[in-house]
């Protein structure tokens, strides 16, 4: 089996299982992960997308688990104080851990237990399989209240969808982390949006609105998106999605929007720093797709 450390909000959770979706039609073994341990955010929210249900080792799944887990940490306690070919000797049969830089992964299928623990950020590690990963990721259809609302426009309009992430950015852990797409990216963004598409319409998507409303500003139809007390956290990825083009924030969860966008000639304009860590952002040249546009 694949036991998978799922970890992060939405738009991590689909980054993480599309990646064990990948080694396991690899090797031929099923996934398993445990939705109690998905505790950041909204919770489990593959299940709630996408109907993705968590698939939790049997009994005896669970003994040779915790065996395994005990022997993995026994080995990188003791590896510790040793050098790293050892340690990667040692676990390259049961642990795949993410390197700072995407590479293809040589699974070894005759390992019984496989853990896989990374966030995998990267369209390249499941390439093999995008056509299945489009089908897991379908949304259903958008509750009255939204498509009434937005989801309508959206589609008979030239509609780009922008991506303003504050909230949980601003906090001093993750101020240290990521950087924050300010009113200069948005406006260079939206004067290339307006060279290249005719009688565009925005539409805002922002933990922060009334920071947007004041500090971005258009000339051109601009629709806040407002969440309704029912509102759901993927109809936001949802309708970003149905958008013709996408302007994007350094964000895994509007990355997925753009990503699964149908438009055959959509223009997704993305960041060019996503990370402040010089290492990280080694790691983010393979974040953004080849076909997308960096500012």
């Amino acid at each position: 089996m694949i036991n998978l450390n799922l970890k992060g909000g939405l738009g991590n959770q689909m980054f993480q299982y599309a990646f064990a979706l990948s080694i396991a039609e690899e090797t031929n073994k099923k996934i398993t992960f445990d939705d109690r341990f998905s505790n950041q955010h909204n919770g489990f929210e593959l299940g709630k997308a996408f109907g993705i249900k968590p698939s939790k080792p049997d009994a005896t799944e669970i003994v040779k688990l915790k065996i395994s887990n005990f022997k993995k940490n026994q080995i990188i306690k003791f590896c510790s104080k040793k050098n790293q070919f050892i340690k990667n000797f040692l676990l390259k049969n049961s642990l795949i851990e993410e390197k700072l830089s995407y590479q293809k992964y040589k699974v070894h299928s005759d390992s019984k237990i496989l853990f896989i623990d990374g966030y995998w950020q990267s369209a390249l590690y499941f390439k093999s399989i995008e056509k299945m990963i489009k089908e897991k990721f379908e949304f259903p259809p958008l509750p009255e209240l939204e498509k009434n609302k937005y989801g309508i426009d959206i589609l008979e309009t030239n509609s780009v969808s922008i991506h303003i992430r504050r909230g949980d950015y601003l906090n001093e852990k993750n101020k240290k982390i990521y950087c924050i797409c300010g009113e200069d990216y948005y406006s260079k963004s939206i004067s290339h949006i307006l060279r290249k598409v005719n009688n565009p319409k925005f539409y805002i998507f922002s933990d922060d609105v009334e920071w947007a409303k004041k500090n971005i500003k258009f000339n051109q139809l601009t629709t806040y998106i407002i969440k309704e007390k029912s509102h759901i956290s993927y109809i936001d990825m949802q309708l970003m999605s149905m958008c013709k083009h996408n302007i994007i924030a350094n964000s895994s969860f509007s990355w997925w929007a753009a990503w699964l966008n149908k438009n055959q000639e959509k223009i997704v304009i993305a960041p060019k720093k996503w990370f402040i860590n010089k290492d990280l952002n080694l790691q983010s040249r393979t974040i953004i797709p080849a076909t997308w546009e960096k500012l």
